[in-house]
């Protein structure tokens, strides 16, 4: 008897759907993180761009004329991250996927309720669609953190051009 012609066993089955199930809540919680992270950051860029700090009037004071160029550069492409940033958190690229769970069904309860199917033939299934839900759900997941990452690392990026242009500003004006 190989292990194909077994039967599974009701409890070995119940508790992987129990991790299943566990691995699904998990992979929501993360879901539900990634998405208050992307709003904390999406209202970072907001109120930055609202502050306005790239008023460049402000520069007309500054002497080298060459000094005052290179802080527009540095404010003009700390403006063009930060817009990059927001535009990739707002307007994603490559393929995302819309609904990780299209096609997942969960119906499988009907039939048992029906006497259909024993509990010996519905734990693997039920425990094969929860896992199928908590995959999609994890590589939307991994999809999204990527997608902050990046927003992260260009805000960074432009906060060190802003940074760079104030303190120079600040060198020359003083």
């Amino acid at each position: 008897m190989d292990a194909s012609d077994r039967k599974p066993n009701a409890d070995v089955e119940a508790e992987a759907l129990a991790h299943a199930i566990r691995m699904w809540e998990a992979e929501t919680e993360m879901a539900r993180r990634l998405a208050s992270r992307s709003n904390s950051i999406l209202a970072l860029i907001v109120a930055v761009l609202g502050y306005g700090i790239w008023n460049l009037t402000t520069l007309r004071s500054v002497e080298p004329a060459g000094v005052r160029t290179a802080m527009r550069g540095l404010l003009a492409l700390s403006l063009i991250l930060l817009l990059t940033a927001l535009g990739s958190l707002l307007f994603p690229p490559g393929a995302r996927i819309r609904d990780p769970l299209a096609g997942l069904r969960l119906d499988v309860d009907e039939d048992r309720i029906q006497g259909h199917m024993t509990r010996a033939k519905y734990l693997p299934i039920a425990r094969r669609r929860v896992g199928q839900g908590w995959l999609a759900v994890g590589r939307q997941n991994l999809w999204n953190q990527a997608r902050i990452s990046e927003a992260q690392t260009l805000l960074l990026s432009a906060s060190f051009c802003a940074g760079a242009a104030v303190v120079c500003y600040f060198c020359l004006s003083t």
